[in-house]
């Protein structure tokens, strides 16, 4: 699986545009096409959202 498919699934649960999300793992930043095995992210471990706020609020 894809960040970039996480952010998807992400977006249809929670209603967060993808262009607003930042998938963060081990403080880096995780682009679209990198893949959790590629990333070594294993069951159980925690990747953090950041929010990428609009110009103007």
């Amino acid at each position: 699986m894809t960040i970039g498919a996480i952010k998807e699934e992400l977006q249809q649960r929670e209603g967060i545009s993808v262009q607003q999300q930042r998938l963060l793992f081990r403080g880096q930043n995780l682009n679209d096409q990198t893949t959790i095995e590629t990333a070594h992210i294993q069951a159980g471990e925690v990747l953090h959202m950041v929010l990428a706020l609009r110009a103007g609020f």
